[in-house]
């Protein structure tokens, strides 16, 4: 059952792709309509001899292998993340429906692929010259995981409810996995956004720099141009403007952390959840020693007195809420 599809798809892939290139790109449907055949399969199995659960848990994890290979073939860039993510979250939907423990496990797998090539390849923000907030690719394809992560967290908790094993231990991690890539998300869009305007700034000022010298680039171009942006730069981070951004982004950054913290513990009161309450406690851990640590040294002075009232705001917000809801917790 292992070496038969793998060799098959195998001699395919030499096929169609090596040896005959023109036909590569119906590889994707090929992978995905083996998916399709093993699912068939497995349920074929799970009907026909339901006793022998290794044997359909077996048939079910090629055609999640097959199904996941057919992403990347037939998708490019960031339609691969997303794909993988809603892949994931049907196999943990279908598995919750199914009673089965094997397919929410693989939908986990699969969800896990997905956040490592979130990070690894799809966090950049691009041409910085074209970037929007918010809509611009690397924001919709977070968009798109945390949503697939937050329907899986959904049906763990649902789960749970109905008493399956391990669904406690699997709705932690994927509420975590919600949190934390919301917080992964908007820090990058503020940074970014900040980032823009100082790319701006540079890309102004290395103009200006080669309307006085005119002359030096037509005989050395390419040498003139790498002095020309290192010198732009270099004049950019010396001026106010730029230490204003940076004291901007670096503020904004806090106090998201500090008001996501605060939503946090909110919710965590009127659910009455006390990992929401932890998580919460711990992101104003984070927030309190990005403060003292890193904010207090960089920002100057108007920013770092915003910075620590907005602070002191939101974690008075948070100890009232805590005194009047103590009650319920």
């Amino acid at each position: 059952f292992t070496i038969n599809p793998v060799w098959f798809f195998g001699w395919l892939y030499f096929l169609l792709k090596l040896a005959n290139p023109q036909y590569q790109y119906s590889l994707g449907f090929i992978a995905a309509g083996l998916g399709a055949l093993y699912i068939v399969l497995a349920y074929i199995a799970s009907i026909t001899n339901s006793e022998d659960k290794k044997l359909t848990l077996f048939l079910g994890a090629i055609a999640v292998i097959f199904l996941t290979i057919a992403v990347p073939l037939q998708l490019k860039q960031n339609a691969i993340t997303i794909a993988w993510a809603v892949e994931a979250a049907v196999l943990f939907i279908l598995g919750t429906y199914l009673r089965n423990y094997g397919m929410r496990i693989f939908g986990l797998a699969v969800l896990a692929f997905a956040l490592a090539r979130l990070f690894a390849l799809d966090s950049s923000a691009g041409d910085l010259s074209y970037f929007t907030v918010i809509f611009n690719r690397r924001f919709f394809t977070y968009f798109m995981t945390i949503a697939a992560s937050a329907i899986m967290g959904y049906f763990a908790v649902k789960s749970s409810a109905e008493g399956l094993k391990g669904e406690k231990v699997t709705q932690g991690l994927l509420w975590s996995a919600v949190n934390f890539l919301i917080i992964v998300a908007v820090t990058f869009e503020i940074f970014t956004f900040f980032e823009a305007k100082i790319f701006d700034l540079e890309k102004n000022k290395a103009e200006e720099l080669a309307r006085k010298i005119p002359v030096a680039q037509e005989f050395y171009p390419g040498e003139y141009q790498y002095r020309n942006q290192s010198e732009a730069r270099y004049q950019v981070q010396a001026s106010q403007e730029y230490k204003s951004l940076t004291n901007q982004r670096n503020a904004s950054i806090s106090v998201f952390w500090a008001i996501y913290a605060v939503i946090l513990m909110t919710l965590g009161m009127l659910y009455r959840s006390a990992f929401l309450r932890w998580s919460s406690l711990a992101l104003f851990g984070v927030t309190i020693g990005k403060v003292f640590l890193y904010d207090l040294s960089v920002l100057r002075t108007p920013y770092r007195i915003i910075s620590f009232m907005a602070l002191g705001i939101i974690l008075l917000l948070a100890s009232y809420l805590y005194y009047r809801y103590q009650k319920r917790l």
